[in-house]
């Protein structure tokens, strides 16, 4: 099986890094500018507009869903959040607009 360099050439570093905050403010701006950030929390709102809605499911819609409910948090949506310890799941429900 072929690596990664030999499909793709040198190897490229990683857009951002957790550790390094000018790499991570980078990524940051790159999502923002692609208009990823937008339609991703769109797509949460709309689901949670439908009923509310697990961990599994805001998942499927965006990888890091967390990071978007925090961004609607921030844009004046009251999202309630219920973990179960027996199975994992968390139960995210819209309580309020801005």
């Amino acid at each position: 099986m072929a690596s990664q360099s030999d499909l793709f050439g040198a190897s490229l570093p990683p857009v951002a890094a957790h550790s390094d905050p000018a790499t991570s403010h980078e990524g940051a701006l790159l999502l923002h500018l692609s208009g990823r950030r937008g339609k991703q929390m769109q797509a949460i709102l709309d689901r949670l507009l439908a009923g509310e809605a697990t961990n599994v499911e805001l998942c499927e819609l965006a990888i890091n869903y967390r990071a978007r409910i925090s961004d609607l948090r921030a844009s004046g949506y009251r999202i309630e959040c219920t973990r179960q310890r027996v199975n994992g799941l968390s139960t995210y429900v819209l309580r309020g607009t801005p």
